[in-house]
């Protein structure tokens, strides 16, 4: 009877470190699966959102159809929404073109697997003014994080994650002006964490994080002057941590550079 007991004791021990260990398993297969997928912002999903404000599907037209858009105080506001863009027909997670006199807030939204043209990305602003982007997540997308492009002025770019993008964390492209790009994070980008190329003039690049990127930290290429480049945070890329290319007249102060393989500051054909 006693030994009838001990073999029952026995199989209940080994039936229990059993199942702890596959529960043991599991739980960190869910933690990795967690890990390689954005968290979700709390509230709507959506495939893409595109905005013009040019034709019918304008701001008015928007705030009157969907929950996660309305105007308050002055402001067109879209927000909490994720986004798996990966089957959006611009491309772009978030696509705001053609918006010139309206001000607005896309706030606290998730974009993930945007595509893979040169200009897609997460949050893509295009011949668009007075847009504050604050507090949203942009990462492992086709192309760019955040991307403003053709004449995309008087932007604000703050509190925004964009990391892990295919190309550039943020890309500001041609003639972008007088924009704001305050504490943000471009890290582990396959490219440049922050790229200015092409007549970007005029404006704040400051205390953002732009780290371990497999290009250069923040990069202005091409006739991108009188920027600044203020209180920056720029380790560890494979390339410069600052690198100017043909862009005059900038300001570059109090930035920390550490432990990137070129060099720490690179300024290339100046004036």
């Amino acid at each position: 009877m006693k030994s009838k007991q001990k073999k029952i004791t026995i199989l209940f021990i080994g039936l229990f470190i059993a199942l702890n260990l596959n529960n043991t398993l599991f739980f960190n297969d869910s933690v990795q699966n967690e890990l390689n997928i954005p968290k979700e912002s709390a509230g709507y999903s959506e495939l893409f959102i595109h905005v013009d404000g040019s034709d019918p599907n304008n701001w008015t037209w928007t705030a009157g159809n969907y929950s996660w858009c309305y105007f308050d105080n002055g402001y067109y506001i879209i927000e909490n929404v994720t986004i798996n863009a990966n089957s959006s027909p611009t491309g772009s997670g978030i696509l705001i073109n053609n918006s010139l006199d309206v001000y607005f807030i896309i706030r606290n939204c998730t974009v993930y697997n945007a595509g893979s043209d040169i200009y897609d990305a997460g949050i893509r602003l295009q011949n668009t003014c007075n847009g504050t982007i604050i507090d949203n997540t942009c990462t492992n997308n086709g192309n760019n994080g955040i991307t403003l492009y053709s004449s995309s002025n008087n932007n604000t770019l703050s509190g925004n994650t964009a990391n892990n993008n295919t190309l550039h964390g943020i890309y500001l492209y041609n003639n972008c002006d007088f924009n704001n790009i305050i504490n943000n994070k471009a890290n582990d980008n396959t490219d440049q964490g922050i790229y200015l190329e092409t007549g970007c003039d005029s404006n704040n690049i400051t205390d953002n994080i732009i780290n371990d990127n497999n290009l250069h930290g923040i990069y202005l290429d091409y006739n991108c002057d009188f920027n600044n480049i203020i209180n920056n945070t720029a380790n560890y890329n494979t390339g410069h941590g600052i690198f100017l290319s043909n862009s005059d007249y900038s300001n570059i102060t109090d930035n920390t550079i550490n432990g990137n393989i070129q060099s720490g500051i690179y300024l290339l054909g100046f004036d």
